[in-house]
């Protein structure tokens, strides 16, 4: 079970495995001037090798719609309404739980580490937290119960036909 933490910054890409004392094996690559995804996908398929991911946290610099968990992000052109960051990777790695926030986000929730370091170490040790929590998260509500109470809302007038 592997746990991975990517940061996207304005002009870097950091990677690297989630272990016990933090991210560990971090790759860095610049920011290239072509669409950025390939890069990304590379670089976290490079750090993931032939082991099962069960967990991605992504910082990321732009305007990020969590709900819908697309960014808006300069590095990815064509994509006026936003790149499905999230999608994209859950397809990389199906059996993982994937979670994005923004650089800000990360680097405050690594800032109340004790090894605060700044950067994108910063940033990437906020992703790690964020991955760490979504599997912890994970594991808690696996199996769902029976009476799990999103079971009973009423569907949707589209989602009746699904």
């Amino acid at each position: 079970m592997t746990v991975l933490a990517l940061a996207i910054g304005p002009d870097v890409l950091a990677a690297g495995r989630v272990r016990a004392g933090g991210v560990h094996a971090i790759r860095y690559k610049p920011l290239p001037a072509t669409p950025a995804w390939w890069s990304c996908r590379e670089l976290l398929l490079d750090v993931a090798g032939d082991d099962e991911v069960t967990a991605v946290g992504i910082a990321c610099a732009g305007r990020i719609d969590g709900p819908a968990g697309t960014v808006a992000w300069t590095g990815i052109s064509g994509r006026c309404g936003g790149f499905g960051m999230v999608a994209a990777v859950r397809k990389m790695f199906p059996a993982a739980v994937v979670r994005m926030g923004t650089e800000g986000l990360c680097a405050a929730l690594a800032a109340h580490q004790p090894d605060g370091v700044g950067g994108v170490q910063s940033v990437l040790a906020g992703a790690e937290l964020l991955a760490t929590i979504a599997e912890e998260r994970s594991l808690l509500s696996w199996p769902p119960e029976q009476d799990d109470v999103r079971r009973a809302l009423p569907l949707g007038r589209c989602e009746q036909y699904r």
